[in-house]
């Protein structure tokens, strides 16, 4: 294991909590983007929302090298988590819509995507290993006994650290109530799901000092779909959106294989410019999915490139990636457990949340 040596400055810390509760949206701000995400659509007086969690990318700064993250017991990341459902279900309770929450943690280094792309999250793979993640992996344990007790959460772990967006795309076809879906999450690699699935919506918390800029991207029947959803790209890509903004956002997996993915530490092959050249030129900007084969009659793709977009395309779009994970005995054994015990939570709250107190009331 890699020694920890890379945290330089005792002084620059950050609570734990301080993570997590940046990814509260605030009530009146939440309020607008869910009526612009959802008013006048085939969902709009849906009582039901199933809501996706993305764990990882929430506490992403346990990991970090630049700084130390203050952790206030064990039980700090937990209750953090729970709360956050709280927070979210006491919103849309008020919209009298009810929520199941699905809280999905994996590193994102599933050895799959590292044999398709070398180096695959290589720098975020190695920040795992330290002794400092050993907080944010101890910090979650306790989800795994609580949760089981709790309202409609569910706390899904990967053995083989598959890339989020897959394990919850699979529990999206898994479940198939008919409800519309929300992700929180602040990776943008899970944006493809809303491409993918049907009235899916994902929730990007952004804080800027004493600003709530954070975004909901429309489920994709609405007309500002496509703007919304290149906006928020070409804003973390620092990219102009009339470069893209044409093209369909179900080839954005493509698009990231032909120029970057930072979130995963992939550099650029081609331009932006030149990847909307491509995916233009085989399938305009319809809502077809380009397939890794149709790159091979693309005159705009050489020879070399092409063998190495084809392979990123297999390690960063969720649809290749899917059908490896629904065959491993991983995905079979999901078991989701709802044994609603207000005795065994409020036991369970006493002896290990003392500290750090779950908003009880808001679930």
């Amino acid at each position: 294991m890699p020694v920890d040596a890379s945290i330089k400055d005792d002084n620059y810390r950050i609570d734990a909590s301080q993570l997590i509760y940046g990814g509260f949206v605030k009530l009146n701000v939440l309020d607008q983007l869910v009526y612009d995400a959802f008013s006048e659509t085939s969902v709009s007086s849906s009582t039901d929302l199933n809501i996706f969690i993305d764990v990882n990318s929430i506490i992403h700064a346990l990991y970090s090298e630049h700084f130390r993250v203050n952790v206030h017991g064990f039980s700090d990341i937990a209750a953090g988590l729970i709360n956050m459902c709280a927070h979210y279900r006491s919103f849309f309770s008020r919209l009298r819509v009810k929520t199941k929450f699905y809280i999905v943690q994996s590193l994102n280094t599933c050895e799959i995507n590292r044999k398709f792309i070398s180096g695959y999250n290589e720098s975020f793979y190695q920040k795992s290993q330290l002794k400092s993640s050993i907080a944010a992996r101890n910090g979650l344990e306790i989800l795994k006994v609580l949760c089981p007790y709790l309202p409609d959460i569910f706390y899904i772990e990967t053995e083989n650290n598959w890339e989020v967006s897959v394990i919850i795309a699979n529990l999206i076809e898994a479940i198939n109530d008919g409800h519309p879906n929300m992700i929180i999450s602040k990776d943008l690699y899970s944006l493809q799901l809303t491409g993918y699935y049907k009235n899916t919506t994902f929730l990007y918390p952004l804080k800027h000092p004493g600003e709530d800029v954070s975004r909901l991207i429309t489920i994709n029947e609405k007309a500002t779909y496509r703007t919304e959803f290149w906006n928020l790209v070409c804003y973390n890509r620092k990219i102009s959106t009339n470069l893209v903004g044409d093209l369909s956002p179900i080839n954005y997996p493509l698009f990231n294989a032909i120029t970057r993915c930072p979130e995963r530490g992939i550099k650029a092959l081609y331009r932006a410019p030149d990847a909307r050249k491509i995916i233009l030129s085989i399938a305009g900007n319809s809502d077809i999915r380009i397939l890794p084969e149709q790159l091979m009659n693309c005159p705009l793709v050489n020879n070399y490139s092409m063998a190495a977009i084809v392979s990123r395309m297999k390690a960063l779009d969720i649809m290749e990636l899917l059908p490896y994970y629904k065959s491993t005995a991983e995905a079979k054994n999901i078991k989701l457990i709802n044994l609603r015990d207000d005795a065994t939570v409020n036991q369970i709250n006493a002896k290990y949340f003392a500290d750090n107190p779950i908003d009880l009331q808001k679930l």
